[in-house]
């Protein structure tokens, strides 16, 4: 399983150091770098010989993809220039939250209505994506993030409703300890995860697991290996400087190995 680190353009040396396989950047940040900028970014990925294996924050935060004045083809450019992009950094996972964007807003009209919106959106997301070799993996978020999509299982009856076959989904430990999933969902749709994310689940920073967080990552470790995912991303984002996770790098590896045996 490869171990990859959340992390935005300034973070890949940090990534690097901390002896992550991968960096998964934010999509929106590359779409809006000038193309002399870009291409700095690929260099900087070369250099620090890290990979970039998936992106995240794949939509603006702004965007309301329930919205009735919103139309999925608005965001085809958008879309296509992140793709042709991440392809350009060997991309292949799209891991899709956009926990506001998605959610059921009281000012959009019917949730019936709302959900044929994003349903309309997904589909065209994943079909460009799938144009440049990316997976859309669809993830499960907590109520404190969105209020559609909360759990495995309802992640995967939309995929089936959707039937779109490229497009699979992720888990992420800390949404499902906000759910109230039980990590036995990844058992029981293991078919289906494509990616996952982990960090220390409990109160509001998102920071690196380590042996002594009082924590007992064992289980998920164990679970999510034997689902279709060959990736896991940390989601440390109120860490100062990636080049920390040193400690947890050691540590997730040497967990993954045990488990696995």
């Amino acid at each position: 399983m490869r171990l990859g680190c959340f992390g935005k353009i300034k973070d890949i040396d940090g990534a690097a150091a901390a002896g992550f396989d991968y960096i998964e950047l934010d999509l929106f940040e590359l779409i809006s770098q000038p193309e002399e900028r870009f291409q700095c970014v690929r260099r900087s990925l070369c250099d620090a010989q890290i990979g970039a294996d998936a992106c995240s924050w794949v939509m603006p935060i702004d965007a309301d993809l329930t919205a009735p004045a919103r139309q999925p083809s608005i965001w085809r450019e958008y879309l296509i220039k992140g793709a042709e992009r991440s392809r350009a950094l060997g991309t292949v996972i799209w891991p899709l939250g956009s926990g506001r964007g998605r959610g059921m807003k009281p000012a959009n009209g019917s949730e019936a209505q709302q959900k044929e919106r994003f349903q309309a959106f997904f589909a065209e997301l994943c079909e460009i994506a799938a144009s440049y070799g990316i997976q859309v993996a669809l993830e499960p978020l907590g109520p404190s993030y969105s209020n559609y999509i909360q759990t495995l299982e309802q992640a995967v009856l939309f995929l089936q409703g959707s039937g779109i076959q490229s497009a699979k989904a992720s888990c992420d430990l800390r949404h499902m300890y906000a759910s109230g999933d039980p990590l036995e969902s990844i058992d029981r749709y293991a078919e289906y995860i494509i990616h996952t994310h982990i960090d220390y689940p409990l109160g509001d920073r998102r920071v690196f697991p380590l042996p002594d967080d009082g924590f007992d990552y064992t289980d998920y470790i164990r679970r999510i290996q034997k689902t279709k995912a060959t990736r896991l991303s940390v989601e440390a984002l109120q860490e100062p400087d990636l080049s920390v996770g040193r400690p947890s790098v050691t540590y997730l590896r040497e967990m993954i190995k045990k488990v696995g045996k």
